[in-house]
């Protein structure tokens, strides 16, 4: 299982209304794109200086499977709206490796 982790932290100036829009467009996402074997959206609930505001979880198959949602048209708006409203944005992609450590 691939676990594709996009942690987001919008420009001070970004209003709520466009937050919740974001937050909509990842949770259409899964209707249009059968790679995704799950996916969770969320906004932060803790304020830190270190913390993000929205974090997307999602998992797949594989990394073909990654790689056909990245450039499933579907994605990109949602991606592109996201990255528009952000200073900064972080990605990891990972094994799920379960009871055990690969190193």
């Amino acid at each position: 299982m691939i676990r594709h982790v996009v942690l987001f932290k919008f420009k001070a100036d970004t209003p709520a209304e466009e937050k919740a829009t974001i937050v909509a467009g990842f949770r259409a996402m899964p209707a249009s794109i059968p790679e995704l074997k799950d996916l969770e959206v969320g906004l932060n609930v803790v304020e830190s200086p270190r913390a993000y505001d929205l974090a997307l979880v999602c998992s797949f198959d594989d990394w073909a499977a990654l790689d056909r949602y990245a450039k499933h048209p579907a994605h990109a708006p949602a991606a592109q709206r996201a990255r528009a409203a952000c200073e900064h944005v972080a990605v990891v992609d990972f094994v799920e490796f379960k009871n055990e450590y690969p190193l």
